[in-house]
C-alpha cells in the first residue's frame, strides 16, 4: 500500500528526467548524471517529503554534492578494507578527516529534516518514511525503543 502510495511521485519525477534529457538535446548528455538525479530525488520525496532538486532547500544544504562525496567515498577504494593493520593512513591521506566533515554535514542535515517532521504545522497529505520513522518512535516497543540515532542511520541506509 506505502508503495502505491507514491506512485505519484514516480510518475513525476520520470516526467522530470524525460523533461531534462529533451532539454539537453542535441547537445550531449551525461545519461549517467541524470538517472542519478533522478533516483536521489524520487528518494527524497518518499524519505523526507522534499523534493531537493530545484533550488531552494537543494542549494540550502548543497545536497546533491554532500550525496555526491557520500558515494564517492564510501565506494572508492580504502586501504584499510584491505589490510586493517593499516587503518592509520587514512589519516595521513585526508580520507579520516573527509569521512567526519561528510558525516558531520550529514547529521546536521538530518537534524534539520528531523525537526521540520517534528513540528506540527509542517503535516502533509502523504506520510514519508521520516514519518513513519518517527511516529515508531513515539508509540513504539519500549524494549526496543528507536533513538534518533537509529532513525538517522536507517534514512542513510535506505
Amino acid at each position: 500500500k506505502r508503495v502505491q502510495s507514491f506512485g505519484f511521485a514516480r510518475q513525476e519525477e520520470v516526467a522530470n528526467l524525460v523533461h531534462r534529457v529533451a532539454e539537453s538535446y542535441p547537445s550531449p548528455t551525461n545519461l549517467s548524471h541524470m538517472l542519478g538525479l533522478y533516483a536521489n530525488n524520487l528518494l527524497c520525496r518518499i524519505a523526507f517529503g522534499k523534493d531537493f532538486s530545484h533550488g531552494g532547500d537543494h542549494v540550502r544544504h548543497n545536497f546533491q554534492k554532500l550525496l555526491e562525496e557520500y558515494q564517492m567515498l564510501l565506494g572508492g577504494f580504502s586501504i584499510g578494507d584491505f589490510f586493517p593493520s593499516m587503518e592509520f593512513l587514512h589519516k595521513f591521506t585526508g580520507m579520516e578527516s573527509r569521512l567526519k566533515d561528510t558525516f558531520r554535514r550529514f547529521d546536521q542535515f538530518f537534524d534539520e529534516i528531523l525537526e521540520e517532521h517534528r513540528n506540527p504545522e509542517n503535516r502533509k497529505d502523504h506520510k514519508d518514511l521520516v514519518d513513519v520513522l518517527l511516529e515508531i518512535q513515539k508509540h513504539g516497543d519500549p524494549e526496543t525503543p528507536l533513538t534518533t540515532d537509529n532513525i538517522k542511520a536507517l534514512i542513510l541506509v535506505s
